[in-house]
Parts: C-alpha cells; structure tokens; sequence
C-alpha cells in the first residue's frame, strides 16, 4: 500500500542555488506532521538549509545509501532504511555519492 502511494506521488524538481538532481513531493502535511518523498539523482545535491518550523526530523534513505553533510564541513553516511535524526535547526545538505537513484523520506514533526 505504501508503495502504491509513493508511485502515485508527482515529484517536481527542487530548484535554486547548490541543488542539483532533486525532486520531492509533499506525501503529508498537518498541523503535527509532515512527510515528503525525495529522490536524489545520482550526483545530486541539496543545498545546506535548516528547518526552524519543527520539534525534529528524520532523514530516512530507503532505496541505498545517503550523506549527510552538517555545519562546520562535518559528513554522516547514511545506510538505507536508517533514520538519521535532526533537531529543529539543524544546519545539513546531503548529496548522492552511488551510481543510482535514491529515494529517501523525510519526516518533520512539528
């Protein structure tokens, strides 16, 4: 059922300056919670930015492997279906260093 949901999902391209090869879509967005569908091309990166309308977030790869880049030049790698968590303000990025596609699910809870 969640797959059927995913694939039902338009994904558009995220634009602006540092991202490269991003497309989301919102999947849910409410008052407590919301949860987006990401998918990083090969070589793609999202620029650093901070979420300050959340409690947290987590940043879960789900089709391989992810980094996550952090202030002060920091890295984390991120095995699929490990939830990496972020407090609200967090300053991150994260890019695509594999040869495929990976969809990953971020999840804010507000």
């Amino acid at each position: 059922e969640i797959e059927g949901l995913l694939s039902n999902t338009r994904l558009l391209s995220l634009t602006g300056a540092g991202n490269a090869g991003i497309s989301n879509a919102i999947m849910r967005d409410q008052q407590d919670i919301r949860v987006i569908r990401v998918v990083v091309e090969p070589g793609g990166k999202r620029a650093m930015h901070t979420h300050t309308d959340v409690k947290f977030h987590l940043f879960v790869p789900i089709t391989g492997p992810m980094v996550v880049d952090l202030d002060g030049g920091q890295t984390a790698d991120v095995p699929a279906w490990q939830p990496y968590y972020m407090k609200a303000g967090t300053q991150h990025g994260f890019h695509n260093t594999g040869s495929s596609a990976v969809e990953i699910m971020e999840i804010f809870v507000k």
